[in-house]
């Protein structure tokens, strides 16, 4: 018959065990996500659709918290699905989808949101969108346009610039940008003062040409509710300026104007990492990500990087460890269980099988972490823009000299979405990209 301090202290095994899988699974978790929007500019009637994704996340327990439909937009959709999708290092994962289908109703800049999703314990935040909502029919056919007088025109003559459109454009807010070689002075602003064939006369201006040949005239817009009037691209011819013996000089301004500028050297740009260097960079990473004792690559690496300049870069995670804190966990394991079934002959083997508990918790939790800190694909990245966007023509958020190293966050087709030590993202084409990392990424 089994003795009741045996079946205490099984129980209370069972208990701590049943607790150590419960905190594997809280720290398996982890919420994340995106919003996305069919467009940020539509007109009346046209519908808006709004997909929310969360990751890591199980349709049974998630909700979406909205917040309330602006007076131009009405929520006439909303669906929840569960699907398997790529998240972060383009690894498939379950994610809710919210699928939602607004309205438009009203012209105006309206903001659809902000949303929360609640997943458990956990929950996500997305800020508001705004909407542009435009009404095709308030818009009048009638252009914003550029009147000049019918004279010739030279250098350095001042001319009055007169800007029509339809009788609303009075009501909006006007802009004007200053066009290149001349010089624009706002005379009146809108009055509507003169009329022409329909048309209103909306300001008048200043307008000096500081350029012999084609001249392109300012672009004007206005602003109104149910969209944006913008004048034509157009230009008109200069002519050289009229030079008599007895004529003025032109205006200080204007001769500042004809002066050619002074050639100034460009800077010189920091040399970029030659490509040896930056294959060194990255052997000494996966070095150091193979090794069990790495401190002295890990020296040798942080050497060669200060001698580059580079700020606080991305560490590398001690991988070797995994497999082998697995097994030691493993092996453990077993021991405490062996330890567990001998406690009923003596009282010094449940010591140890409790031991023997604690070991195996402290081994699992160590290869846990580490598993979680090698997920990303990491490796260094070539000399060449780190883009804002996925397309070469975009803006770059800086320049890459080369040996920097990121860690992936996204991968789609051609391109790796990245992110540096210090937090820094950005765009880089998979062909600039080194890996050292084991894991498998569209980048290799």
């Amino acid at each position: 018959m089994e003795k009741p301090g045996i079946r205490r202290r099984r129980g209370v095994w069972s208990r701590l065990l049943a607790l150590g899988f419960l905190a594997f699974g809280g720290n398996l978790s982890a919420l994340t996500g995106s919003v996305d929007i069919s467009s940020r500019d539509a007109e009346i009637g046209a519908p808006l659709s709004v997909t929310i994704v969360a990751y890591g996340a199980a349709a049974s327990d998630t909700s979406l918290v909205l917040g309330e439909d602006p007076e131009g937009l009405l929520l006439t959709e909303s669906r929840k699905s569960q699907a398997r999708l790529s998240g972060d290092g383009g690894k498939q994962e379950n994610a809710v989808v919210f699928s939602l289908t607004y309205g438009t109703l009203k012209a105006g800049v309206w903001p659809i949101g902000p949303f929360e999703v609640r997943s458990g314990e956990e929950s996500l935040r997305f800020g508001a969108l705004p909407v542009t909502v435009r009404d095709p029919r308030a818009v009048s056919s009638l252009p914003l346009r550029w009147v000049l007088p019918a004279a010739p025109i030279r250098v350095g003559e001042s001319r009055d610039l007169f800007l029509y459109g339809p009788p609303e454009a009075l009501n909006g807010s006007l802009a004007c940008v200053l066009p290149e070689n001349a010089l624009l002075e706002l005379l009146s602003a809108p009055g509507g003062g003169n009329r022409e064939e329909g048309s209103v006369e909306i300001a008048r201006y200043r307008w000096t040409p500081l350029a012999v040949g084609e001249v392109s005239l300012p672009q004007a817009s206005v602003g109104l509710p149910s969209g944006v009037l913008m004048t034509e691209p157009s230009a008109v011819f200069v002519g050289s300026p009229l030079r008599s013996a007895g004529s003025a000089p032109l205006a200080e301004a204007l001769q500042e104007a004809f002066t050619p500028p002074r050639e100034e050297p460009e800077p010189a740009a920091p040399p970029t990492v030659p490509a040896e260097t930056v294959e060194r960079l990255r052997l000494l990473r996966s070095a150091e990500y193979r090794s069990f004792f790495p401190s002295s690559l890990r020296s040798e690496r942080l050497a060669l990087e200060a001698a580059l300049g580079m700020g606080e870069t991305l560490k590398v995670p001690p991988a070797a460890w995994k497999l082998p804190l697995v097994l030691a966990a493993a092996l453990v394991l077993m021991v405490s269980l062996l330890f567990l079934v001998l406690s009923s002959r003596r009282a010094l083997f449940g010591l140890l099988s409790f031991l023997g508990a604690a070991a195996f918790f402290a081994l699992a939790f160590f290869a846990l972490s580490l598993y979680i800190r090698d997920t990303p694909v990491a490796g260094v990245a070539d000399p060449g823009p780190l883009y804002n966007v996925p397309d070469t023509g975009s803006r770059a958020v800086e320049t890459l000299f080369g040996g920097e190293a990121f860690r992936v966050l996204r991968v789609s087709a051609d391109w790796i979405y990245a992110e540096d030590g210090e937090g820094k993202r950005g765009w880089i084409q998979a062909g600039r990209f080194r890996p050292y990392t084991d894991n498998p990424s569209a980048a290799e």
